[in-house]
């Protein structure tokens, strides 16, 4: 990076001998930076090691890719602050984001979440950020603390700070969810636009697999931009959480199993012959897909759904799990390398299998 005063006030930046579009000004001898992200293209590449001592901070306006990271909040002004009179364990990045309130849609207020968003992100050590404590609408982030060294460069240190304001996000929309869904399981998955539709029919099957399980229970799938959102909820209120939760960790991991059958062998009940069916045509269309789609990754990633899950909403901590963990009577062992951590006694889980017919 290259930056030449002309009379003493205009800025003169190139990177790579490519002209930056800005609207820098310098305060004293110190350079603050600020571009559109329509030029972040042209510093992305560029080392921290490379920034000019000059320069105490580097501002990009209105960064899409963050928008279509964290669906909930509108394209954010993240800032790269190498120095600072007030700000303290430098380098860092603030991220400031807006959400449009008047397309607010969710089952909880904006003030709720940044409430979530500020517990959160002080339990990771991570300073919630809102540079008006009045009006939570005129922009709410995090300063995000990061460790260079002389490879970083901008892009790498912007995409690092967004996976975790995306996480933090995520935590706090996922924890008021559970909060207001206390009789039910909820969840949410992220799946690819191509194999959307796939997987959410092969979600809603999971009533028919925990009535053959002797559960009764009702699942409802709603969608919310890239989000699909799923709830289960017992139909006898006495039924624990716990144990639906054990059966959708089962009933995801199926898919990837590597001992799975074709056919169901010496199982004849129909419960059984029905699971077997469903989740081969799952796999056949998720297969059958490669071929068109260009996001391969995710075709394969989609044979065992669980991927694309981010969050059990109750007793959630699988890394405190001790390892070998057996879960629904012995029916699972959570591992540490078997789909997804999973390993099924396949068999066992048939015979616990039984379709029982209802009277009409």
């Amino acid at each position: 990076m290259v930056i030449k005063v002309w009379d003493n006030e205009k800025l003169e930046i190139t990177v790579k001998g490519q002209v930056i579009d800005h609207h820098s000004y310098s305060i004293g001898n110190r350079i603050n930076i600020r571009i559109d992200y329509s030029e972040f293209k042209k510093i992305e590449d560029l080392k921290l090691k490379d920034i000019p001592e000059s320069v105490s901070d580097i501002t990009v306006y209105y960064c899409v890719f963050a928008k279509e990271i964290i669906p909930v909040i509108e394209a954010p002004e993240i800032n790269l602050v190498l120095k600072s009179f007030w700000e303290k364990n430098l380098p860092k990045i603030i991220i400031e984001s807006q959400v449009e309130t008047e397309k607010w849609e969710k089952p909880f207020s904006l003030i709720r979440l940044t409430e979530k968003l500020r517990e959160i992100a002080s339990n990771k050590n991570v300073e919630y950020h809102q540079e008006d404590e009045r009006f939570v609408s005129n922009g709410f982030g995090i300063k995000y603390p990061f460790e260079k060294n002389d490879d970083t460069t901008i892009g790498q240190v912007f995409r690092e700070s967004i996976d975790v304001f995306r996480e933090l996000i995520n935590n706090a929309e996922a924890s008021l969810i559970e909060e207001s869904n206390i009789d039910k399981l909820a969840t949410f998955f992220e799946f690819p636009e191509e194999i959307r539709a796939i997987c959410e029919q092969y979600l809603i099957y999971f009533s028919t697999f925990l009535r053959d399980l002797g559960v009764e229970a009702t699942v409802e799938i709603q969608e919310n931009k890239q989000r699909t959102f799923f709830f289960c909820t017992p139909i006898d209120k006495n039924e624990g959480l716990k144990r639906i939760k054990d059966a959708l960790d089962i009933y995801l991991n199926l898919p990837g199993q590597s001992n799975l059958p074709q056919t169901p062998g010496d199982f004849n009940d129909v419960s059984v012959v029905q699971l077997v069916s469903t989740i081969y045509h799952f796999k056949s269309q998720i297969l059958l897909l490669e071929s068109v789609v260009q996001n391969k990754n995710a075709t394969i990633e989609a044979l065992s759904i669980a991927n694309f899950q981010y969050r059990q909403l109750i007793e959630t901590n699988k890394k405190n799990e001790p390892k070998g963990e057996e879960l629904f009577g012995g029916l699972v062992t959570v591992t540490e390398y078997e789909s997804k951590g999973f390993k099924i006694d396949l068999p066992k889980l048939f015979k616990m299998l039984k379709r029982k017919w209802r009277k009409r």
